[in-house]
């Protein structure tokens, strides 16, 4: 069983984590972000610091450990470009709620709605993703987004892309024990480890969305941890209505 200094939370901005740690795309290459139009950066005073995914045209789902110390004012939204620091266009946010029950030394329930001020247009770079179904078979070929640390160190200003295999809960306990709930959803493999997206990208299988990048291992070695989202869906289309009520929405 690892303990709680041999795992950090996926993000690259230390305001906002418990463990500012590297993390990694282990394996990754440059994609074009019309491979994956539902990656957005969400950015602090200008700097990227985490992933998020688009739900519909004014939500943005991402991870709650990334927005526990912000307030929505302060954080801006990035869509539209594989390049973190200019493109797309960048969305202010209105609001954010983050799961209640969510818990940051055991990473349970890290999952946040955010609602933007203005309804993103949508277009071929620019697009939500469903949550699936049913959550992912072990073995299972799932894909994930991020501007995370590369294996050489550095910090790309291009959209990363890997594939990864979906690990069993069983297997991950192996490694993270009882940290590990019906909540999460392990993948990776060696040399290319899940760990790599920011915190709050996205973990998609078959073009559907099955989680969002949440905490791994301190080197990155091997398997990642990410939120559930299909078992965490009640949640997420609960949190999506109280913002969609009308003293929420600034739209007309």
């Amino acid at each position: 069983m690892f303990l709680h200094n041999c795992i950090f939370l996926l993000s690259t901005a230390t305001v906002l984590v418990a463990y500012h740690l590297p993390h990694r795309i282990i394996g990754g290459s440059n994609t074009s972000i019309k491979k994956a139009p539902w990656q957005v950066s969400l950015q602090y005073r200008g700097q990227h610091f985490c992933g998020g995914v688009i739900y519909n045209s004014n939500i943005i789902l991402t991870a709650a450990h990334c927005v526990a110390k912000v307030s929505a004012d302060s954080v801006r939204v990035r869509v539209g470009s594989a390049n973190k620091e200019r493109g797309g266009r960048v969305y202010s946010v209105q609001e954010i709620i983050a799961h209640e029950q969510f818990n940051s030394p055991a990473y349970s329930n890290d999952i946040a709605v955010l609602s933007l001020v203005d309804h993103i247009t949508f277009n071929d770079k620019v697009r939500p993703i469903q949550i699936a179904e049913e959550e992912p078979e072990s073995d299972e070929l799932a894909n994930v987004t991020g501007w995370g640390i590369t294996e050489n160190d550095s910090l790309p200003i291009t959209l990363q892309n890997v594939d990864v295999r979906i690990v069993s809960n069983d297997v991950c306990r192996e490694k993270f024990g009882y940290l590990i709930t019906d909540n999460m959803i392990c993948a990776g493999r060696e040399g290319e480890t899940s760990c790599q997206g920011d915190s709050g990208g996205p973990l998609v299988v078959n073009g559907e969305l099955v989680g969002v990048v949440s905490f791994g291992l301190k080197f990155c070695s091997s398997v990642s941890v990410y939120t559930n989202v299909v078992a965490l869906r009640p949640w997420i289309e609960e949190a999506v209505a109280a913002l969609s009520l009308p003293e929420h929405n600034t739209i007309n």
